[in-house]
């Protein structure tokens, strides 16, 4: 069973992580233990910055602690994803999907771009995020997670290139294969 633990400051993290599960979701404050924890138990962090941000973005439909709550540690949380990815720590996109303020469409790459961004990671360290990296975490890279051969094809394909300019994802002309085959919509 993948266990995943919504965890925001360093010792709810630390406790997480002890615990065994596979994906800390958001971890705000992460600091140097934690990095050595996740990286000896293979342990990812899913940063899911679309939810602090769309949070910080809509001051007259949230109520106005979260959004102090949000502002006080979205600084935080930039240079936890950032210290996180540069020692190495598996880094997987997600966006929290579900909470009230998210559902406004292409979530999964405004996260993307956003990691780029604030998180300070490169376009193919994200790209990787969504990708090989979720794969491994959800324990389907025997078949998913790649092009390559044996593996299930599912994969979209744009006009420009995400490395050169990540914005191209939120992008709505995609053509679409699942399994190999194109996707009609």
């Amino acid at each position: 069973i993948k266990v995943a633990a919504h965890a925001q400051g360093a010792e709810g993290i630390k406790i997480a992580v002890r615990a065994g599960v596979d994906s800390v979701e958001h971890a705000f404050h992460i600091d140097d233990e934690s990095i050595e924890l996740m990286k000896n138990k293979g342990t990812s962090v899913v940063p899911t910055m679309i939810a602090m941000k769309r949070i910080i973005d809509r001051p007259d439909e949230v109520p106005s602690w979260m959004i102090e709550r949000a502002i006080t540690h979205w600084e935080a949380h930039q240079k936890s994803i950032e210290k996180a990815a540069a020692a190495g720590v598996n880094i997987v996109m997600g966006t929290d999907s579900g909470t009230p303020f998210n559902g406004f469409g292409n979530e999964s790459a405004v996260e993307m771009d956003m990691m780029v961004e604030f998180g300070h990671m490169t376009p193919q360290q994200v790209l990787k995020s969504a990708t090989v990296n979720a794969a491994k975490m959800m324990g389907i890279n025997d078949n998913y997670g790649a092009i390559e051969v044996g593996q299930y094809a599912d994969f979209i394909v744009i006009r420009e290139n995400p490395i050169n300019n990540m914005k191209v994802l939120q992008q709505e002309q995609k053509q679409i294969f699942q399994h190999g085959h194109a996707v009609i919509r």
